[in-house]
């Protein structure tokens, strides 16, 4: 049985051995400091914009999804959460990505494409020195579709989307979901607080665009259709019942057979215009009402507003605690050491 003399006996032993590493301890966490507030400082600065939103379709599980999903060769199967995955997979689609990065934007008085932006944001033209090809390279009008412009939008579009199948991308952009709250979060993040809000902003129109448009693309085209259909009735309708006003008005009462005979089949268009004109209108309304409810609504529910905090900002905080940890893990190094220099040791000699 271990008396409370040993115990204390154990203590000072330990104590001891603390003390004579003192310096020891001492350097392991200076260094460790050292190098973690230079890492800290010289990170470059991250602004994180977000944009939250939620979106309601009528025709989840089918309907808009599937138009949208068919232009990537996806299904409109399974549930909600594979109608989220796949909303965000589209979110970060080279289509999608290509459209950001070609929108135009103003930062600090400098209007001009995204790209160009993110390109001088992240001083992309350092790493391209030794590359002839795209080195100095930002979009103009004169290179945009040109072999060079088609590298550097799949460097671009690598950064932006990052390494998908990671749990975090690391991209600039991130799209996320919650079940049960049903949010969607588009993340952004860049050097510039301005260009994180414009490329979140930016891709929220885009996808929102592109998915409200594919969703209803049928609906709209058979709207389409039967609204020429009902204007050009109702032009032949308008049109025969002139021609019979007209006819009514120049007989000025006197009325020949000749004249009973065109009125007669004037009349019988009127009539047979109207009633096609009425179906047409019906199914007009019909297809509208449907094109109304089966358009997705997107709700914005955050937007990202300035200032951004820079979240690679050195923190003393943060510096303090990461010490005590390396202090406290190197002292229980020092405490394991001398277990095994006194209790281990000795039985393998």
């Amino acid at each position: 049985m271990i008396t409370s003399k040993e115990v204390f006996q154990d203590i000072k032993h330990y104590a001891i051995e603390i003390w004579n590493k003192k310096y020891i301890i001492l350097g392991v966490t200076v260094l460790a400091a050292a190098y973690y507030t230079y890492s800290s400082m010289s990170q470059p600065k991250k602004y994180v914009a977000e944009k939250t939103f939620m979106v309601s379709d009528d025709s989840e599980g089918g309907g808009g999804i599937s138009s949208i999903l068919g232009q990537f060769g996806l299904g409109a199967t399974g549930g909600s959460e594979n109608n989220y995955k796949k909303i965000t997979e589209i979110g970060r689609s080279n289509l999608i990505i290509d459209r950001v990065l070609m929108d135009f934007v103003e930062l600090d008085g400098n209007k001009d494409l995204i790209a160009n932006h993110v390109i001088k944001q992240l001083n992309l033209h350092k790493s391209w020195e030794d590359s002839d090809s795209i080195d100095g390279f930002l979009f103009t009008d004169s290179n945009v579709n040109t072999n060079n412009s088609s590298t550097v939008k799949k460097i671009l579009q690598s950064l932006v989307r990052g390494n998908t199948e990671l749990p975090n991308p690391g991209g600039i952009i991130d799209i996320t979901y919650d079940l049960e709250s049903t949010i969607l979060r588009i993340s952004a993040s860049t050097p510039s607080a301005n260009l994180s809000i414009e490329v979140a902003e930016t891709l929220y129109d885009q996808l929102a665009e592109f998915y409200v448009n594919k969703a209803i693309q049928s609906q709209r085209a058979t709207y389409i259709q039967l609204k020429n259909k009902a204007d050009s009735v109702a032009a032949l309708l308008s049109g025969n019942e002139k021609s019979y006003a007209q006819s009514s008005d120049f007989n000025q009462g006197l009325i020949l057979n000749s004249d009973r005979l065109s009125q007669a089949r004037s009349m019988r268009n009127i009539e047979v215009y109207a009633s096609m004109y009425g179906e047409v209108l019906k199914n007009k309304e019909t297809a509208e009402f449907m094109l109304n409810s089966q358009t997705p609504y997107f709700q914005a529910i955050d937007s990202p507003y300035l200032p951004l905090y820079n979240q690679n900002k050195f923190s003393l905080i943060g510096t303090i605690l990461f010490v005590l940890g390396v202090a406290i893990v190197a002292t229980l190094l020092v405490v394991v050491y001398a277990y095994y220099q006194k209790e281990v040791k000795p039985h393998f000699s």
